[in-house]
């Protein structure tokens, strides 16, 4: 006998209306199965697996929904990522503590362009996993916020000197350079200075810094701080 899609639907509607929800999410079971490209029997699926108590199962419904609206299309190459985005959240109102959603939902606004609200959600990411002692992941929030907002320079260097107090020197060396950087094509020559010497501090043969520093010094006639520098360049590069 061949699968009735509307029978077992109407079938669902009355078992949700007299409350029986498992009932009902039996019946949708049915409906994804003979279609699992039905999307909105996916949602009803996971609407009534939440209300019998469910969750992790009505979590790996909404998932499901979650991850077809984020496949791109020809001519849409983020997706559906506002419905995605939607989906999750509903997720998160079942766990609130699925950091790994938050991060989904980050990298969706991102996507959108909606950069204030992705370095929002990355903000709580990051810090959510430092709390939870999960130092990885909590970088790569971080450095997820410097990325979407470069002109923060306040935010690089914390990126920096995140990476410096974890022991990764050659990531703090990075993003103390661009930092540096920025301040330098910014004309903020005293916070420059600040920077480009916590970078030495890293990397003490840095010869390009070593030689804008010792330019700056002689330029603010600090002729005893240049001579320093001068002399690592000579240690660094005797030719």
């Amino acid at each position: 006998m061949a699968f009735n899609r509307e029978r077992a639907l109407t079938a669902a509607a009355k078992f949700a209306a007299k409350g029986q929800h498992d009932r009902a999410a039996k019946e949708y079971v049915t409906v994804v199965e003979a279609d699992p490209s039905d999307i909105r029997s996916w949602l009803l699926l996971a609407e009534a697996l939440v209300n019998a108590g469910d969750k992790p199962g009505a979590i790996e419904r909404y998932l499901h929904v979650g991850q077809h609206y984020t496949q791109p299309s020809e001519g849409n190459p983020t997706g559906e990522a506002q419905k995605a985005i939607a989906v999750y959240r509903k997720v998160l109102g079942l766990d609130p503590n699925r950091l790994d959603i938050q991060t989904r939902i980050a990298g969706l606004y991102r996507d959108l362009g909606r950069t204030a609200d992705a370095v929002s959600a990355y903000e709580f990411v990051a810090q959510a996993y430092f709390q939870a002692g999960q130092i990885a992941e909590g970088l790569e929030g971080f450095r997820m916020v410097a990325e979407l907002e470069p002109a923060a320079v306040g935010k690089r260097l914390r990126l920096a000197e995140l990476y410096s107090r974890e022991g990764m020197v050659p990531q703090a060396v990075e993003h103390f350079r661009l930092a540096a950087e920025r301040l330098l094509a910014d004309r903020r020559t005293d916070d420059y200075i600040r920077v480009a010497e916590r970078l030495i501090y890293h990397k003490e043969d840095d010869l390009p810094v070593l030689r804008s520093l010792a330019q700056i010094y002689l330029k603010q006639g600090e002729n005893r701080r240049a001579l320093v520098k001068l002399n690592a360049l000579l240690r660094a590069a005797p030719a």
